[in-house]
């Protein structure tokens, strides 16, 4: 009497599941797996067959030819490269404190930038205006060695 109250119930709640047949799903036909693996290998030669090959010799040989062709280049340019035959080292001799208290601001600054040699003025070089207090002016001579100072005033 259960069966048949939980029977009508199904119905009355889902009248589609209760119309699908009770067989079981898990089954299998007869010979399913003796056939299987002989289907699936078939099938894979015939796509094989079917298919051109996607790289084929030509392909790879225009993928590998730049790359040949770069590499070689590179090389090339490495090794063909000689260094400067033209350029001599230059002996640099520094400069005196007499050669350069004897140089002017403008020869100075020509040295450094060669580009600008005749544009070059006293507007240019501008003028330092120093105007320290006895407080600040104690305190420099207090840190610095003045005897190169002394030795140069006399």
């Amino acid at each position: 009497m259960e069966r048949s109250d939980e029977m009508d119930e199904l119905k009355h709640l889902a009248p589609t599941l209760h119309g699908l047949k009770r067989t079981d799903p898990f089954t299998v036909p007869d010979g399913f797996f003796e056939r299987f693996p002989h289907q699936v290998q078939a099938a894979i030669v015939e796509r094989q067959r079917s298919s051109a090959p996607a790289w084929t010799w030509w392909m790879r040989a225009a993928i590998a030819l730049p790359v040949v062709a770069l590499a070689v280049t590179g090389l090339w340019m490495l090794r063909t490269q000689q260094p400067d035959a033209t350029a001599q080292p230059v002996a640099v001799t520094p400069l005196t404190d007499r050669e350069l208290d004897a140089l002017d601001d403008a020869e100075v600054l020509a040295a450094f930038d060669l580009s600008r040699t005749n544009e070059l003025t006293d507007e240019d070089l501008g003028a330092v205006d120093l105007q320290l207090n006895e407080d600040e002016l104690l305190a420099y001579l207090e840190n610095e060695d003045i005897t190169d100072l002394i030795v140069e005033l006399e």
